[in-house]
């Protein structure tokens, strides 16, 4: 485990071992027989790409997904060489650069597979390529319809070579799973007639984390677990069907305290004026680093394994925490944002309820100035 580090006292400390647990959660649901891309976009959805990344293919995940090119770039840098699928689109002057880091691209159009194809023959490589079906998301995608003809075009490509055929899902968490099962039998349907008239031995997969938990007829050669390998669920009924770990705690230290008089106005535009005489704590974080200004006056810490309110407007790099019932909090505490003190827990859901959103934005937003402290080992 890496020390504290030094300056403001505010961290996120990221347990690999948790991590590890949660990946060998999703290859106990799928088998042995169905691969795993971990997907690791958004800097691991908060977590640290980089030290994430390492320890899932240590752990035996056979694949990663990114979003982005530059995602990709970091972590060939750290020395990761395994197969990398990114999920957006490579735009024209990214071309060459994805072509060079030897990932596999999303496509979606002639132009693409032109572009691709010309790198690829001026660099001497070959790249693998996933197309993606548009079965109901409404945003990237050819028509299901199109995948035959569109695969069929990849033959005078010399340099490209059909790696994967998927689709997004636009509810896979929910009860109904009509509108999943339309959307698979889509793409497994265009996937069929692909195969009638192609030799490529290319992947199908669908699956989220909700798909990986709740739709098994969606496995089909990978799975694209995302937000369940970070120990968070989907929906909080699905706790029931998989035993996961979270893998983040996010914590700061009181600051300062002061003893203020009732009628005292705290913060940016005195939201909050005390009813009594408080004791009133400041922590050195704010919606800079991602702890949103919606929790004003309605979210929670822990500190000494108790819940304290957040008073007054969340600022910039601070808030304040009314410690009143705490007679023994002092300057230094640790404070638990998201994460365990005791017996307590504030979890991502729990703040996501508050701000009517979900559990990904509130670890995703944590911003790059907060330290991650890795636990565990990544090999």
């Amino acid at each position: 485990m890496k020390s504290l580090p030094l300056g403001r006292p505010t961290w996120v400390t990221i347990d690999l071992r948790a991590l590890k647990w949660n990946l060998c959660q999703v290859r106990r649901m799928v088998g042995k027989n169905v691969e795993i891309l971990a997907v690791v976009k958004a800097n691991a959805y908060g977590h640290g790409a980089v030290a994430c990344s390492h320890a899932l293919l240590a752990a035996g995940a056979d694949a990663l997904g990114v979003a982005t090119v530059e995602e990709a770039e970091e972590l060939r840098l750290s020395g990761i060489k395994q197969t990398m699928v990114i999920f957006g689109l490579v735009q024209a002057h990214e071309v060459k650069r994805a072509v060079k880091l030897n990932v596999q691209p999303t496509v979606v159009s002639q132009k693409q597979l032109r572009m691709l194809n010309k790198a690829a023959q001026q660099l001497g490589k070959k790249v693998v390529v996933h197309l993606k079906l548009d079965t109901g998301m409404g945003r990237i995608g050819i028509q299901p319809a199109a995948a035959k003809s569109f695969v069929a075009g990849l033959k005078k490509y010399s340099h490209l070579t059909l790696g994967g055929m998927f689709t997004h899902f636009a509810q896979a968490d929910g009860r109904d799973r009509k509108l999943l099962g339309r959307q698979m039998q889509r793409l497994q349907q265009a996937a069929a007639e692909v195969r009638k008239n192609t030799k490529a031995a290319f992947r199908v997969h669908a699956a989220n984390s909700a798909a990986v938990m709740n739709t098994p007829d969606s496995h089909a050669d990978m799975v694209r677990p995302g937000l369940m390998l970070y120990g968070l669920y989907p929906a909080r009924r699905f706790a029931s069907r998989v035993d996961l770990k979270p893998v983040l705690q996010w914590k700061t230290r009181i600051i300062q305290l002061k003893t203020v008089p009732a009628g005292t106005g705290l913060s940016y535009g005195h939201t909050f004026i005390t009813r009594r005489k408080s004791r009133i704590a400041t922590l050195p974080v704010g919606y800079a680093d991602g702890f949103s200004r919606l929790l004003s006056n309605q979210g929670h810490v822990l500190i000494r394994g108790k819940r304290c309110p957040v008073v007054g407007r969340v600022c910039m790099d601070m808030c304040l925490v009314d410690v009143t019932r705490l007679n023994q909090a002092a300057e230094g505490d640790e404070v638990v944002l998201i994460g365990r003190q005791g017996q307590v827990r504030i979890s991502a859901d729990d703040q996501a309820d508050l701000l009517d959103t979900i559990s990904y934005e509130i670890t995703c937003v944590i911003g790059n100035r907060v330290p991650r402290i890795i636990q565990g080992e990544t090999k």
